[in-house]
């Protein structure tokens, strides 16, 4: 019984990053990035955002920091909502847990 338990929590998980991956390999390509399997490494991921958002790599060092990273990841969803030419704001909803997903949906998948 407690094996069953933490499968399904396990699988949303997996739902969630699957969806999570398609959505930024989705939002790369419309953006024209030529890497946009970066979208389904976690590491890359982040790398990726920030390289579609037209920052440098140096930012990743500053998501290693605690609370200028929440200002830097709205920073950069706020870049990347402007360059689908979407209201910036758009963007600084990726920091509310659960709204993030359709946001994300949003982004990936508007015209």
């Amino acid at each position: 019984m407690d094996t069953q338990l933490g499968i399904v929590p396990m699988l949303v998980a997996l739902a969630i990053y699957v969806f999570f991956s398609y959505c930024l390999v989705t939002l790369a390509k419309k953006l024209g990035d030529t890497s946009a399997w970066w979208g389904w490494v976690p590491v890359l991921q982040v790398l990726m955002m920030i390289r579609l958002a037209g920052l440098s790599y140096w930012w990743f060092l500053a998501l290693l920091v605690p609370v200028v990273n929440v200002v830097v990841a709205i920073w950069i969803w706020i870049r990347i909502a402007q360059k689908r030419s979407k209201p910036g704001w758009i963007g600084a909803l990726m920091i509310i847990p659960g709204l993030d997903l359709f946001v994300l949906g949003y982004l990936a998948f508007s015209n």
